[in-house]
């Protein structure tokens, strides 16, 4: 029995070692790296890296410079730079008049790539597309340089997805195609010859976060910085787009533009971005003969838009941009249509709330002891400055009070997370000094370290001292109870008072006692 058990182990490791053999493994480790023998898995060309990685393989490319023709990804695969970052240069010109064939780097149907921590940069050569998506495509760290091509041409990522009816795209989408995506993230783009991201098509979608995009000035060009068209939708955050100012053709520039000129449907959510020295901060619409209504679909939010020479928002479409919650440039808000003195607009934009500072997620003041951070869950924190409490006072504020406004929050409360210089202890209070009295807010996340949260509710006397709705003031600080003075904060006097009770009560028993005694004793 023994040896017939051995036997069976003996062929399943046989089986199983020729399956290791045969079977290709998939998320392989290659490299390039010049400075290392050219013996798979290091190559020294990305090309060759690319023509022999597998499923889902990972290509390390080391620091150093490298010339890179024209690649087509395939199947799912991740580039990555190490540190620093490697160039990667052409070796040809790419032209094909923005039709397939142009692009640099090309992204098949339904393949899943990541490229990052790179430099694509074109130099001298012709790059009409640096990459083309047609699948599911991040790109991450990567600075695009000098993508250029001759007359208004050049992009540094297109992305195409669905139907494109006309225009860059109906080559390979005009009948159809699968759908796309392309998450770009901390990307830098400077000397690119007309579009930053292009995202067109109807099943076109995107996430553009925290890039840098830097236009060419004044010339004989176009510049924008992202372009959504043909039915394409975008969530554009946290980016900086400057210098995309007035070419000498009968077009203008914008940091943004979301036009349905070749499709409807495009659509864009546009948060926390920084629009600044161009022609428009963001340009809504395109009006032709050929195309004489647009409905595109434009949210603009809680973006500091100053500086365009034209107009911060240009609507010429047919669809009311939400323009409302954007610092202008000035505290009286926008002009031209707008009553105040920042960045134009044009009619059909809301803009009828709007920030009086400069937009950022988080504000920081200083604080006894360091500094102190306050982070709206939505809205906008605006005016903060630490202050001393009024003395006498009967509670410990440990890191002194903070007045500031919460603006352009939706509902009816506002929630702050607030990180303080310091812990404070488990039982802590939101401490507010509202007419001679004070008041005790309870805080959140309370354990006993430096973040806490607060959250305020608008026209409630307690929490706010503006009584303009979608407006907050607080003067306030965390802090406990230093010496109990029941009559002037609100406080559970009956659980204070308590114990003062029995100990007057056990004072009084204890006297009434003893004069019964004494009185006992003399009669």
């Amino acid at each position: 029995m023994k040896r017939v058990f051995g036997i069976l182990v003996t062929l399943l490791l046989v089986l199983g070692f020729s399956l290791m053999a045969t079977t290709p493994v998939a998320g392989a480790n290659l490299t390039v790296d010049t400075s290392l023998p050219n013996v798979p898995p290091n190559y020294h060309t990305i090309q060759a890296a690319v023509a022999a990685a597998g499923l889902s393989d990972i290509i390390t490319v080391a620091p150093g410079t490298y010339s890179m023709g024209q690649i087509i990804i395939s199947q799912d695969l991740t580039i990555v730079g190490a540190s620093p970052k490697p160039v990667i240069s052409p070796v040809v010109n790419l032209t094909a008049n923005n039709n397939a064939g142009s692009e640099w780097i090309l992204v098949s149907p339904g393949v899943t790539f990541t490229f990052r921590n790179v430099v694509l940069d074109g130099g001298t050569f012709v790059v009409q597309q640096a990459i083309r998506n047609h699948g599911a495509t991040t790109i991450d760290s990567v600075d695009f340089l000098n993508i250029k091509s001759t007359g208004y041409h050049a992009m540094a990522i297109v992305s195409f997805g669905g139907t494109i009816p006309g225009g860059m795209g109906k080559d390979s989408h005009g009948s159809g195609g699968a759908a796309s995506n392309v998450v770009v993230t901390g990307c830098t783009f400077q000397q690119i010859g007309r579009i930053g991201v292009l995202v067109k098509g109807t099943a076109s979608t995107a996430l553009i976060t925290g890039c840098t995009y830097t236009g060419r000035g004044t010339g004989d060009w176009l510049d924008y910085g992202i372009e959504v068209g043909a039915g394409g939708q975008a969530t554009i955050t946290g980016n900086t787009i400057t210098n995309c100012v007035n070419s000498t053709t009968a077009w203008g520039s914008a940091g943004i533009l979301v036009t349905d000129a070749y499709g409807p449907g495009s659509a864009a959510t546009v948060t926390g971005n920084t629009l600044a020295g161009n022609t428009e901060g963001i340009a809504v619409g395109y009006i032709q003969p050929h195309h004489p209504a647009d409905w595109s679909l434009v949210t603009a939010n809680y973006n500091n838009i100053f500086g365009n020479t034209a107009a911060g928002i240009d609507q010429i479409g047919n669809v009311t941009v939400d323009g409302r919650c954007n610092w202008w440039g000035a505290a009286d808000g926008p002009s031209t249509v707008g009553p105040g003195s920042g960045d134009q607009v044009s009619t059909n934009v809301d803009y009828s709330t709007w920030l009086t500072e400069p937009y950022a997620p988080q504000k920081i003041v200083a604080a006894p002891g360091g500094t102190a951070s306050f982070t709206p869950t939505q809205g906008s924190v605006e005016g903060l400055t630490a202050m001393p409490p009024p003395a006498p006072s009967p509670v410990t504020l440990p890191y002194g009070m903070f007045n500031f406004t919460v603006c352009c929050f939706g509902g009816s409360t506002a929630t702050l997370n607030i990180m303080l210089p310091g812990p404070v202890p488990v039982g802590t209070k939101w401490y507010k000094y509202n007419g001679g009295a004070w008041d005790a807010l309870p805080i959140g996340d309370d354990n006993g370290d430096a973040f806490i949260t607060v959250t305020l509710t608008d026209n409630n006397p307690i929490h706010d001292e503006d009584p303009t709705v979608g407006h907050i003031i607080d003067q306030g600080g965390p802090g406990y109870p230093g010496a109990v003075r029941w009559d002037t904060y609100s406080i559970d006097k009956v659980r204070v008072l308590l114990p003062w009770i029995a100990l007057i009560a056990g004072i009084s028993a204890g006297f009434g006692l003893l004069f019964f005694r004494r009185r006992r004793t003399t009669t």
